[in-house]
């Protein structure tokens, strides 16, 4: 059992746990499972296969590792973790100890805490949920059967308030396995609905029906855990009796609380509208169709969303919220044999009525309105290499760092004039992700995969800011904005994962919200990303706050 402030370690022991603890190694950095991770202290990372050695099979080691990048989830957001794993003991040698740890917290990515029943965690400050597989008991501890499975909150045992009330019953399958057993499978999922967090284990790769336990956290995550920062992880340690703890594979999914559908929304402003125009014969309903407005104004005001597009040249409704993904438009990819537009489109924008986007990787390319050519682009580099909608005019960058201006983009076909206007932009060199305008800012992602930049240029072309990474620096193939915040999609090969990328002063945090799934798969390869203006949410404020007004109107009536 853990108990948060104590590392117990006595007599010879306590000098082999002291030379330990000063022997781990610092934390590095890994990819593993599509995801960048910090390991630090004893554990060790592969990519061969992918896996994570929490602790090897020796006396008196701590591990962790933690997602490098925190996950934005707030008091709407739930999540869906998996993982599979196995703690694996020698048949001959002495008792398996101490245990692994599933842990959920608001902190640094290096954060390493004690080893034996500390299990890598204990000690560390700041509230936070962990799932332990406690393989060993000591002495001084009525810890029930062990090996056991049990929730713990700051490293206080809270699994007598969760249900089924005995979670220490033999389970059907050993925690403590010889190697060449099948893994462990797990799965821990929080609903931000019930607010109940859920814990499944299994022996096999099928999710029961049945949770292991259920414990009520009688608030939202980032309320529990004081920040929308949240770092999940694994930890553990080994003390006179050891263990090997790995982790074999790992997926996690945000959650949201289901928000409602367009359609009502747009229906309740309509009949803000109508209750307006209706005053004097309605004057009762006037009052609620003015609140079914503004009500509707406050759900569609959460369901932030960007526009991604994938390399078919289908664009997809992606939630910032959450990453779930719906298709937008099906539009023809634009590339081929017998065109000049060669691979597949790019540069995506949209206006809040027309999709705008340019051939990629062509000496000759066009701009193109949907599916309709509109423009002979001018390049000099060998692309549109990126490219966003501000107004009525369209920006793009070509591969010799170019800046070029499309006018009357919303005309007949061939209307268009093309502008150069700053040539050779203060740009990293390297490859261009993508860029996003928001006002008279233009955010530009470029620059090799080794020391990839974001840099914020103005609609001239003149470089404003080169932002420094805070956590892991990445090149994203697309950037976007969804009112407020700025967003990147980032392909790890096997899967698209979505980032709020949040700005202070020339510091950028990428946090992940998670990888992009349409119809519950993981999207196919993403090339770039747009803005969605949000005239409905105008239009429904409108219908509210006239609706209000006309209110007013007739209680002053009334009165008189």
């Amino acid at each position: 059992m853990n108990r948060i402030t104590r590392i117990r370690l006595q007599g010879l022991g306590a000098a082999v746990g002291l030379l330990a603890l000063l022997g781990a190694g610092p934390a590095s950095a890994a990819t593993v499972w599509g995801w960048d991770w910090t390991v630090n202290g004893d554990a060790i990372a592969s990519g061969s296969p992918d896996h994570i050695v929490l602790t090897p099979e020796a006396v008196y080691k701590a591990g962790s590792a933690w997602l490098t990048d925190p996950v934005t989830i707030t008091d709407n957001n739930g999540f869906n973790a998996y993982f599979e794993f196995q703690i694996t003991n020698d048949p001959d040698g002495w008792i398996p100890g101490d245990g692994m740890a599933f842990v959920v917290r608001a902190g640094l990515a290096d954060a390493l805490g004690g080893n034996g029943s500390d299990l890598g965690y204990g000690g560390l400050a700041g509230t936070m949920l962990a799932v332990e597989f406690d393989t060993f008991a000591l002495d001084s501890e009525a810890e029930g059967d062990v090996p056991h499975v049990a929730l713990y909150l700051d490293g206080v045992d809270i699994s007598a308030g969760a249900s089924p009330v005995e979670l220490r019953s033999a389970l059907d399958f050993g925690l403590v396995r010889v190697a060449g057993d099948p893994n462990l499978f797990a799965w821990v999922d929080f609903d931000a609905g019930s607010q109940k967090l859920s814990v499944f284990l299994n022996g096999n790769d099928t999710k029961p029906s049945a949770a292991l336990m259920v414990w009520d956290l009688v608030s939202g995550l980032e309320t529990f855990l004081g920040s929308d920062q949240i770092r999940f992880g694994f930890t553990a340690g080994t003390g006179a009796a050891d263990s090997e703890h790995r982790v074999d594979d790992f997926t996690l999914a945000v959650t949201t609380v289901p928000l409602p559908a367009a359609a009502p929304l747009l229906v309740s402003g309509l009949l803000g509208l109508f209750g307006v125009a209706g005053w004097r014969r309605r004057r009762g309903f006037v009052g609620a169709c003015a609140a079914l407005g503004l009500a509707g104004l406050a759900s569609s005001a959460s369901a932030d969303m960007i526009l991604v597009q994938q390399a078919n040249g289908d664009v997809l409704l992606v939630s910032t919220v959450n990453a779930t993904a719906t298709l937008f438009a099906d539009l023809a990819d634009i590339s081929g044999s017998g065109t000049t537009d060669a691979y597949s489109p790019n540069a995506l924008g949209y206006d809040g009525t027309n999709l705008f986007r340019a051939g990629c990787c062509a000496s000759a390319t066009s701009l193109y309105r949907g599916d309709t050519s509109l423009k002979a682009l001018t390049i000099t580099g060998t692309a549109a290499a990126a490219g966003d909608v501000s107004g009525s005019e369209y920006y793009y960058i070509d591969s010799d760092f170019d800046l070029y201006r499309v006018s009357g983009i919303t005309g007949a076909p061939g209307t268009q004039t093309v502008t150069l206007v700053k040539n050779e932009m203060t740009a990293a060199a390297g490859d261009f992700g993508d860029l996003a305008i928001s006002g008279s800012s233009m955010f530009v992602s470029s620059g090799p995969t080794g020391s990839p930049t974001l840099q914020r240029f103005d609609l001239s072309g003149t470089l404003l800011d080169t932002y420094t990474f805070s956590g892991t620096a990445r090149r994203y193939l697309g950037l976007a904005f969804d009112g407020s915040d700025l967003y990147g999609v980032y392909n790890t090969g096997s899967v698209n994962e979505l980032y709020r990328l949040a700005l202070s002063g020339t510091t950028v945090t990428p946090s992940l919200i998670g990888t992009i799934t349409l119809g519950g798969s993981s999207a196919i390869l993403l090339t770039d990303a747009a803005t969605v203006p949000l005239p409905p949410a105008a239009l429904l404020l409108l219908s509210g706050l006239i609706g209000l007004a006309a209110l007013r109107r007739r209680s002053v009536a009334a009165v008189a």
